[in-house]
């Protein structure tokens, strides 16, 4: 087994699935079966699939695979956004800490919006010719 049989959806501007996952590893792995949830019937217009973990120094790990790229990014603000609504309905916490691959940021739900707290990070630049 590798992630729950429950999942919680949340639609901060972009829908997120998240599920939470026992074996991350493992779930890393599994990319048809969430490219089949992010493509499911069910969400007209897809869906962004977040994988969450939670961690033993109270740190949230997580992960989405995005519609329009059909893969993992290495960070998404409406998915840390969702991560920590999903977070705030388990746990009722409104300051969450959540790791994902290209780092680390803090999401304050005690705001009237959503607030992310974290370092920005230039990685690169992308010249376009029109």
């Amino acid at each position: 087994k590798v992630a729950s049989t429950s999942a919680y959806f949340a639609d901060t501007g972009v829908p997120h699935l998240i599920i939470s996952v026992s074996n991350w590893d493992e779930a890393l792995k599994l990319k048809a079966t969430w490219l089949f949830l992010r493509k499911h019937k069910h969400f007209e217009k897809g869906t962004n699939v977040t994988l969450v973990q939670a961690q033993k120094d109270g740190i949230t790990k997580a992960i989405s695979f995005e519609r329009g790229v059909d893969n993992f990014t290495q960070a998404c603000g409406t998915g840390a956004t969702a991560t920590a609504l999903y977070i705030k309905h388990k746990e009722n916490k409104k300051l969450v800490t959540i790791a994902m691959p290209g780092g680390t940021l803090k999401v304050d739900l005690n705001q009237d919006s959503p607030v992310l707290i974290g370092e920005a990070v230039d990685i690169g630049q992308v010249i376009v010719n029109i």
